[in-house]
């Protein structure tokens, strides 16, 4: 499933505005979620992918449905939902790689 924040049109456009201004996105999670996201990665590493492939702009909801009228009319002038989608779920995957592979060298520094 999507994680819930991603289904929140808010954190979704705030993901593709930090993106758009050139900063990275980095994910940090307390250690009990990111132990639970690592052996989840590493059962089916296919699972995250597809979850993060469902993350839509367009489906996203807001508490106000103002919120959703004015971000949804900026994602227009940007260039539409694809392109807000495409930036969003490229920059998830960057960052959650990032997240598996500070883990790797985190595991190959304790050996």
């Amino acid at each position: 499933d999507t994680v819930s924040c991603l289904s929140r049109i808010w954190c979704v456009y705030e993901i593709f505005c930090t993106v758009r201004a050139g900063h990275e996105l980095v994910m940090t999670f307390p250690e009990d979620e990111r132990r639970r996201f690592l052996g989840a990665l590493a059962k089916d590493s296919g699972a995250a992918q597809d979850a993060l492939a469902r993350v839509d702009v367009r489906t996203a909801e807001s508490f106000d449905p103002a919120d959703k009228e004015r971000i949804m009319g900026q994602v227009e002038e940007v260039g539409g939902a694809a392109k807000v989608n495409e930036v969003v779920i490229a920059a998830l995957n960057r960052a959650l790689a990032d997240v598996a592979a500070r883990a790797a060298e985190e595991d190959v520094a304790n050996v």
